[in-house]
C-alpha cells in the first residue's frame, strides 16, 4: 500500500522510478498494490493519468495517512492486516529485495 497525503506535494520521481516498477512486479506476483491519498478524486485521477499509475487510488483522510507514515509517498507492506514493513520514498526497495530480505515469501 502506497500512502501519499497529497498528490500535489508528493515526490513524483518516486512513482516513476520506484513505485510503478514495484507495482508492476507485485501485480505479476499476485500481490495487490493500492494507493491511499488525502487528495480529491479529481486530483488523484489526474495524477494517475499523468504518471501512468496502473493501480487503484482510494481516498482517505490526510491526517490519518500522516499517522500511518510521514513520508509522501511512503510504502507500507501489509499481510493479513499486519504491518510487515514501512519505507520512505527515498528507501523503497524492489520486490526482489523485499523477497531476499525475507519480509515476504512467494
Amino acid at each position: 500500500m502506497v500512502v501519499t497525503h497529497d498528490v500535489y506535494r508528493t515526490n513524483t520521481r518516486a512513482f516513476e522510478q520506484k513505485l510503478n516498477p514495484l507495482a508492476r512486479d507485485a501485480e505479476q506476483a499476485g500481490i495487490p498494490f493500492i494507493v491511499l491519498t488525502g487528495s480529491t478524486y479529481d486530483a488523484a485521477e489526474q495524477f494517475r493519468h499523468t504518471y501512468q499509475t496502473p493501480y487503484p487510488f482510494y481516498l482517505s483522510d490526510e491526517i490519518e495517512l500522516k499517522t500511518i507514515i510521514r513520508s509522501n509517498p511512503g510504502l507500507v507492506l501489509l499481510e493479513d492486516g499486519v504491518v510487515k514493513a514501512k519505507w520512505s520514498h527515498r528507501r523503497i526497495p524492489s520486490l526482489e529485495d523485499i523477497i531476499q530480505e525475507g519480509i515476504i515469501d512467494l
